[in-house]
């Protein structure tokens, strides 16, 4: 017999299709929101850079205030822009030892090539006596003592691949090696050969006059000032035609003239 559903008594409930509907609807963003948001961020960020930019101008023209009030136009002013000049110029330009590299020049400028650099080696004078190119030192009877995980025990390697590579945690230990007639050749990064060479002409010498891996350096610049990098250049330029530039990296690098006014 079919029972007859009581009116008094509630139904279970069972959400509609629609109600289901009306739910997910709520749930999703409205269309456009999230680039709403991202513009947003956008404003909020430059707004903070705008009021970055606008401090900054605020505080230099407070500086400049105060200087002149303690100092008015006087040498200490001059000191002190001097003072303040030295620190900001380090960022500015670099000098001295600066490989010129395509990934470095993504976030500076350099000019031309002021000075060589590179990878090169010295020999016993026993040992590699008659030794010229490179090639003769890719033997295995030849031992070439390096610095263990340094780039000239890679280039080493790399470009004589046939010699037997003695690994050494410094250089004054690889170099010792050679000294006392345990290998052939020390391979490292100039100018130390030359200066090894120097040290113990008796014992060492340079068979190969010029580094067989070599760099370029020059003056490392922040971007966007190609006037200071025009006035570089032209330097550079007129130092290499009046060799001012080959006397000194001779003096610096092929003799020892220079030790005795340099501590040990």
């Amino acid at each position: 017999m079919e029972q007859i559903p009581d009116p008094s008594t509630p139904e279970p409930f069972s959400p509609s299709l629609s109600a289901a509907a009306d739910i997910t609807t709520a749930r999703q963003p409205a269309e456009g929101s999230s680039a709403d948001d991202e513009n947003q961020g956008i404003v909020r960020a430059a707004a903070v850079l705008a009021a970055g930019n606008v401090a900054s101008r605020v505080l230099g023209l407070a500086r400049e205030m105060v200087k002149a009030n303690l100092f008015g136009t006087s040498p200490l002013l001059a000191a002190f822009q001097a003072a303040a000049y030295v620190p900001t110029s380090l960022f500015d330009l670099i000098i001295g030892g600066m490989s010129i590299t395509p990934e470095r020049n993504l976030t500076g400028n350099f000019t031309l090539p002021y000075a060589n650099s590179g990878i090169h080696l010295v020999a016993h004078k026993q040992l590699a006596a008659g030794f010229k190119p490179l090639e003769d030192f890719d033997k295995p009877d030849v031992v070439l003592a390096v610095r263990r995980g340094a780039t000239p025990a890679t280039a080493a390697k790399r470009l004589m691949p046939k010699a037997t590579l003695r690994q050494f945690d410094e250089d004054a230990l690889a170099l010792q090696e050679v000294l006392n007639g345990k290998a052939h050749a020390f391979v490292t990064s100039t100018p130390t050969p030359a200066f090894e060479a120097l040290k113990h002409p008796d014992t060492l010498f340079l068979p190969i006059s010029e580094p067989f891996v070599q760099g370029a350096e020059g003056f490392a610049l922040r971007k966007g000032d190609p006037d200071a990098l025009n006035f570089f250049n032209n330097w550079i330029l007129l130092r290499q035609q009046d060799g001012w530039l080959k006397e000194r990296h001779d003096y610096w690098f092929k003799t020892r003239d220079w030790a005795g006014r340099v501590a040990e």
